[in-house]
């Protein structure tokens, strides 16, 4: 059993940060004395001259246990994190002159545990198999912001930073809803109606991690697999796939209504009656992107995925008389196998670049997560 805590200050900020540099450029300015260069700032961040180094004080308690000759070993830990003075870089009004500044944004908390576990369930001279399992969840909690207890939200590139609610809030547009929950339809064209206001729709990062790994060894020769996941993250498309294929058609969502030539949204108008109007196909469709609503686009984002298959053979015992070798291994690794379980359509979900970016969520047109078969080889001496 262990007990641990710490507390560290970690200055991960770029050198010169909090200075504003002014610098000349290439362009010149005719003046009466002839002309003369142009200066301007280099950065769209303005400086904070007050921006102070990340805090990070942490409590972790833990256990590890080990049975029947260390054929079945258990590994448990629980934390509890609490960072200060945290360094992000915040949206400015462009009427400055500047999009963003890096600040310090108060203190949040982040709690959960991770544990893993090993399992021989047979061992023999002629074959051997091995299981290791790891696991870890983690939530947190933003508990301040700023200066004062007035400042409750932020807005950080894409997502929010919001007191009393974890890490990376997404805030986007949705479809107007009465009391009930029923979607609301224009009385006079049968299109969506916006919400007034920006919507939460949860979080960009995830809350359970892990993987497993079994190793199969049958006289040399050793077979392994490996299956990760990653769950309970959410995630709007706001820049390309789902929500650029809507927009053209070309998703399988937006087919209802073609052979009508038109569609009535399931829902109710404003004044609470059942919306029978029909809108044209393409304009009620374009009307989701046009508006910026993002029912469509909401999705979880969380995967099971076949990570990485191995086969190779140990040569070592064809080397037990060299002098100078100890050990030959040869594996053929093959990477990124599979997706075996995704909750959004049309896209690898790694695709969304910057999954754990707490500061921008969708993915811009990027190309496809590779899939990669290459070999090891492993001599020792």
């Amino acid at each position: 059993m262990r007990l641990a805590y710490a507390e560290v200050g970690d200055d991960n900020v770029a050198p010169y940060s909090n200075v504003q540099y002014y610098s000349i450029n290439s362009n010149l300015f005719a003046g009466a004395g002839g002309s003369v260069p142009v200066g301007g700032y280099q950065s769209a961040t303005i400086a904070n001259a007050n921006l102070r180094p990340l805090r990070v004080g942490e409590f972790e308690a833990g256990i590890d246990l080990r049975f029947f000759d260390d054929k079945v070993s258990f590994d448990f830990a629980v934390y509890s994190k609490k960072s200060t003075d945290q360094i992000v870089s915040a949206t400015t009004s462009p009427a400055s002159g500047f999009t963003t500044q890096l600040i310090n944004v108060g203190e949040s908390l982040s709690q959960g545990f991770e544990s893993s576990i090993q399992v021989s369930p047979i061992e023999t001279e002629a074959f051997k198999w091995n299981i290791n399992a790891n696991a870890a969840y983690n939530t947190s909690e933003v508990l301040r912001l700023g200066l004062s207890d007035a400042d409750t939200r932020i807005q950080v590139g894409n997502v929010f930073q919001e007191v009393g609610r974890p890490l990376g809030q997404l805030y986007h547009f949705m479809q107007a809803r009465d009391a009930a929950g029923n979607p609301i339809f224009n009385v006079g064209n049968g299109q969506p109606v916006r919400s007034s206001d920006l919507v939460n729709i949860g979080s960009v990062l995830p809350t359970w991690f892990g993987g497993i790994t079994n190793t199969f060894t049958v006289k040399g020769v050793i077979l392994s697999f490996l299956i990760d996941f990653k769950l309970g993250k959410d995630y709007v498309n706001i820049f390309g796939a789902n929500r650029d294929s809507w927009r053209h058609g070309r998703h399988k969502g937006t087919l209802p209504g073609r052979a009508e030539g038109s569609v009535i949204g399931k829902g109710v108008n404003p004044d609470g009656a059942v919306n029978t109007k029909a809108s044209p196909v393409q304009p009620y469709y374009e009307s989701f992107t046009g508006q910026n609503i993002m029912d469509p686009f909401v999705h979880n984002a969380g995967f099971w995925k076949l990570r990485q298959i191995s086969i190779g053979y140990d040569f070592s015992k064809f080397f037990s008389k060299t002098e100078y070798i100890q050990g030959v291994k040869l594996n053929i690794v093959a990477n990124n196998v599979a997706i075996l379980k995704k909750y959004v359509p049309n896209v690898d979900p790694e695709n969304i670049f910057t999954f754990e970016d707490t500061s921008i969520n969708g993915n811009v047109a990027a190309y496809p997560v590779t899939r990669s078969i290459g070999f090891n080889l492993n001599v020792k001496f």
